[in-house]
């Protein structure tokens, strides 16, 4: 509990929180893969800026609390904070 309560971590966890309580659908999860797969990484400030569509930030803050997507929580999150898939195993597979 020490840990989460110490800056930027706290900051970065309510962040998160805040937009990413809401469950996403199967398609919008793979959505976000394929724009991965053709990025590489995505910055903070390409989701704010509208990159990923109108819910861009609440589908990756939810990514990031299903422990599919990386951002790291020690630093503060800004515009310039790298968001990646955390690795290959967690990438989402739809069957067909």
């Amino acid at each position: 509990a020490e840990d989460l309560a110490k800056e930027p971590r706290l900051s970065n966890v309510l962040t998160v929180l805040k937009f990413g309580r809401a469950p996403i659908l199967e398609l919008e999860t793979e959505q976000v893969r394929q724009a991965f797969i053709m990025a590489g990484e995505i910055t903070w400030g390409a989701v704010l800026a509208g990159a990923l569509g109108k819910y861009g930030r609440n589908q990756i803050c939810r990514l990031v609390l299903e422990g599919k997507l990386l951002l790291d929580m020690e630093r503060p999150l800004t515009t310039n904070s790298i968001i990646s898939w955390a690795t290959n195993e967690t990438l989402p597979r739809l069957e067909v």
